[in-house]
């Protein structure tokens, strides 16, 4: 096969356009990289099986936003069903508190959490709390979410399993997304058994 200096200049012009695609690839993967910032703490790695009774306790909200911890909870439910848990029961929170745009201190002890979960025969209780959960103030309002979640057994009344995370998204993301990836995250530790 004969190539001509033709050939050359058409190899040449095809090589450098891909050099400067991988190039402009590898810096806009750099950017997008860098527009979202999540730090996950997990203490170990647990295996339930898929029926265990499991509730989403009450979770404490020490945001600045105002039912912060309902959505965390909410979250926590969803994510759980989708992980392969199939008996999650709910904390039901004071429904004259439902629709006010602050509550009340809501937190509860971890004795009043494993006494309501006893008395509904609950064998495992994920409460903790909603650190941050807002968007930044500023031009970019970055979406930021920080959670820390534990894990009760119920029967023994000790914390088996304990998850600290926090993430900052990028200035076109939204908090539900970058707070439910952050869950996500958290709850990666936590396997259903079938």
């Amino acid at each position: 096969m004969i190539i001509t200096s033709k050939d050359r200049f058409a190899l040449l012009k095809i090589n450098r356009i891909k050099k400067v695609g991988c190039s402009l690839l590898f810096i806009l993967s750099g950017f997008l990289t860098a527009c979202t910032t999540m730090n996950v703490n997990v203490s170990n790695r647990m295996v339930l099986p898929a029926q265990t009774p499991i509730a989403v306790g009450p979770i404490a909200n020490h945001s600045s936003t105002p039912l912060a911890n309902r959505q965390v909870e909410s979250m926590l439910t969803g994510l759980l069903q989708v992980k392969g848990f199939h008996n999650i029961h709910h904390y039901q929170h004071s429904k004259s508190c439902a629709k006010l745009l602050y509550c009340p201190d809501e937190t509860l002890t971890n004795d009043q959490i494993i006494r309501w979960a006893r008395s509904h025969r609950i064998a495992y209780v994920f409460t903790g709390a909603t650190n941050e959960w807002r968007y930044k103030v500023g031009l970019d309002g970055e979406p930021v979410a920080g959670t820390s979640l534990i894990l009760i057994n119920v029967h023994t009344g000790k914390t088996v399993w304990t998850a600290v995370g926090s993430v900052i998204g990028g200035s076109r993301s939204g908090l539900d997304v970058v707070g439910q990836a952050l869950l996500a995250k958290q709850l990666e530790s936590i396997g259903a058994a079938r």
